[in-house]
Parts: C-alpha cells; structure tokens; sequence
C-alpha cells in the first residue's frame, strides 16, 4: 500500500465517466488505506472515514 497506493487528491480528481469505464458489473470495488507512526512512542487516532457514493 505504501509504495503503490493512490494520492487523495488523485483519487478524488477521479471523474464519473472514468469510474463508469471499469464496468463494476458485480458493483464491488474495495479501498484500503495506509497508516505510519514514524516512533514507537508515536500515537496514531484516526478522527473520520467518510464514505460517500451513489446507488443509482
């Protein structure tokens, strides 16, 4: 995930037409975030996960 993973501002710059074009015929699609603390006296807290999408 680290060296191969998709900048935020890339993923959100991701059109309507270009998601379309993948043809999610089973309508999956699975995300997968990656998280560091550069010490081991580093505290990690994720303050939100916001997932927003269209059914129709």
């Amino acid at each position: 995930m680290k060296s191969k993973g998709m900048a935020v501002a890339t993923l959100q710059g991701v059109t309507e037409a270009q998601w379309t074009s993948l043809e999610l015929s089973n309508k999956k699609i699975r995300f997968a975030w990656y998280m560091e603390v550069k010490l081991s006296v580093d505290i990690l807290k994720l303050k939100q996960i916001r997932v927003n999408y269209n059914t129709a």
